[in-house]
């Protein structure tokens, strides 16, 4: 019975180290709770942009300039995740049996799709001005990465 009792202590210790391992792993290697890495979907796909330009040969005024165009096209968006939350607040605190309820849904999905399309136009523009700031090798090596991405991730059946 003794090393039945010492047995189980030894597994279940083993266990809640190699649980705390692999915690403290993944908080020394991730970005924190809530974070995807590099599919973190923030600010619409500011972070492709500038992960796209990170790879070319800029000089430093023209880092300079990509930086401010990123950070003004952030203040521009809003808080990351602000429309998501306005739909699921509508969704849990709206009862489906309200009288005004189509009226409301119609609203909150209106909202929503003014907010995408203002998304949609800033992330334009901010390709549109980057891309004014590249010369014409800058932007043959961009267009030249772009293709090969797109190629890796389009079906070809």
């Amino acid at each position: 019975m003794f090393k039945s009792r010492r047995s189980h202590r030894i597994k279940t210790a083993f266990i809640a180290c190699s649980l705390a391992t692999a915690i403290a792993a993944g908080s020394a290697y991730g970005e924190g709770w809530g974070k995807r890495g590099h599919h973190d979907r923030a600010y619409g796909g500011l972070h492709k942009i500038s992960k796209m330009v990170k790879h070319l040969d800029l000089t430093d005024t023209q880092e300079t300039q990509v930086e401010a165009i990123i950070t003004n096209a952030k203040a521009q968006l809003g808080e990351p995740g602000e429309h998501r939350q306005m739909v699921r607040t509508f969704m849990f605190e709206t009862k489906p049996d309200a009288a005004d309820y189509q009226e409301k849904l119609t609203e909150v999905a209106d909202q929503m799709a003014e907010k995408v399309r203002a998304q949609i136009l800033v992330i334009g523009q901010v390709r549109k001005d980057v891309y004014a700031l590249l010369t014409d090798e800058q932007r043959a090596e961009l267009e030249e990465k772009i293709n090969s991405r797109m190629a890796r991730h389009r079906d070809d059946d």
